[in-house]
């Protein structure tokens, strides 16, 4: 609190000097990214050993790589066009505003952007940011119109960037043209669930949950249509003494991959068995073999018609088999100790270590750790006869 209240009255403001204080600290941005135009242009970012400029300011000013892109992104458009850096400096224009006229910094209209410039912070000087967006498109419209005809077309401008933050999760920032817009939000619209008068998650979450079910659902279908058998490749390596509480790195990082997510993928997945030496060199390669065997599987998808978690109406090619003892508790691999759970409502079964277990005709009950549970029925059609039983 001490802190707190010696900063009290630059805190306690009116709304006209709050305006004020965002007009100064916007000057300031535009400083900060010429000047971080000049430290790149210098090359003295790499007297440390940094490899890059962004690389330099990961360490140094401990921003995330895509916050470094967005500032460098700045620092390059204000060097380049003098007329965007003297209306940033006065104020003309917003870092808003600037954001949508980065999006005509490309090279095809550099030549272009570079003759015109003043003109267009004069048209887009006085307008807000969404009236901002709206100017510079239609600027790029005409802009296509004036590039050489003969000039091979552009590829679509769409960009990802990621970064890890350091709890795991995965932080980024993308950009997408129209064409990937509105791909992008059909696709969030068709992944979206709710899951009824159960339904806890914020509109947000579910957005977050739709894009995991996507990238789940590209993972298990890409190689082709059909029943999805197309495990997606992530090379982990465990210790078989610790098949009880699972912990493995991922062979391509060598990072750790949390418990709950091995679980989740040795269920269904394809194991390679490898004899190392004491001091990790391979001496051996067992024969790769299936958790669940393909015919299995197709059985039990005929019986539950997709994924089991009450509420949840995703289809067949969503999901993957669950053992309901957990296949490194030694549960069997056969159709009683099956069910299909799409690969968010998997991950939830091992992370919160929810209990499963059938109730009358293969009902589905499904109950937290603190008692309460749900429960759901096969949308399938379970076969007449004794379905093939194989133990793992």
């Amino acid at each position: 609190m001490e802190v707190l209240d010696r900063f009290a009255d630059q805190m306690l403001v009116s709304p006209t000097e709050l305006a004020a204080r965002w007009a100064e600290l916007e000057q300031q941005m535009a400083l900060f990214a010429l000047a971080a135009a000049h430290v790149e242009g210098a090359g003295s970012w790499a007297d440390d050993g940094s490899v890059t400029m962004r690389a330099w300011m990961r360490e140094h000013l401990r921003m995330s790589d895509a916050d470094a892109g967005v500032w460098l992104r700045r620092a390059g458009l204000l060097n380049r066009y003098e007329a965007f850096a003297e209306c940033a400096l006065t104020g003309a224009l917003s870092s808003s505003q600037l954001r949508e006229i980065e999006k005509c910094d490309r090279p095809k209209y550099r030549p272009l952007l570079s003759e015109l410039q003043r003109d267009l912070a004069a048209d887009v000087a006085d307008l807000d940011a969404a009236q901002t967006a709206l100017a510079c498109g239609l600027w790029r419209q005409r802009a296509d119109a004036l590039v050489d005809a003969d000039e091979p077309a552009e590829e679509p401008h769409r960009t990802l960037n990621t970064s890890v933050a350091g709890d795991g999760h995965l932080l980024g920032r993308f950009s997408l043209d129209p064409a990937g817009r509105l791909e992008f939000e059909t696709a969030i619209g068709n992944a979206l669930t709710w899951e009824g008068a159960e339904e806890t998650r914020t509109a947000e979450q579910r957005r977050g949950d739709a894009l995991f079910d996507i990238v789940a659902f590209f993972n298990l279908n890409h190689a082709g249509n059909g029943t999805p058998r197309h495990h997606p490749h992530v090379s982990m390596s465990m210790d078989v003494a610790t098949m009880h509480a699972p912990a493995a790195t991922n062979d391509t990082t060598g990072d750790l991959i949390d418990t709950g997510c091995v679980g989740t993928k040795l269920c269904d997945c394809i194991i390679h068995t490898i004899l190392r030496s004491p001091e990790g060199t391979p001496l051996a390669y067992g024969r790769a073999t299936y958790s669940v065997p393909r015919h299995l599987f197709r059985q039990v998808a005929a019986r539950d018609g997709g994924c089991r978690f009450p509420g949840c109406t995703r289809p067949v090619k969503f999901t993957e088999a669950h053992h309901i003892t957990w296949w490194e508790r030694h549960g069997l691999t056969d159709y009683a100790n099956l069910a299909l759970l799409c690969s968010r409502h998997h991950h939830l079964v091992h992370r919160l270590d929810l209990q499963l277990q059938w109730v009358g005709e293969w009902n589905l009950q499904v109950t937290w750790p603190n008692g309460a549970s749900r429960v759901s029925a096969p949308r399938g059609a379970p076969p007449t006869h004794a379905p093939l039983r194989k133990a793992a």
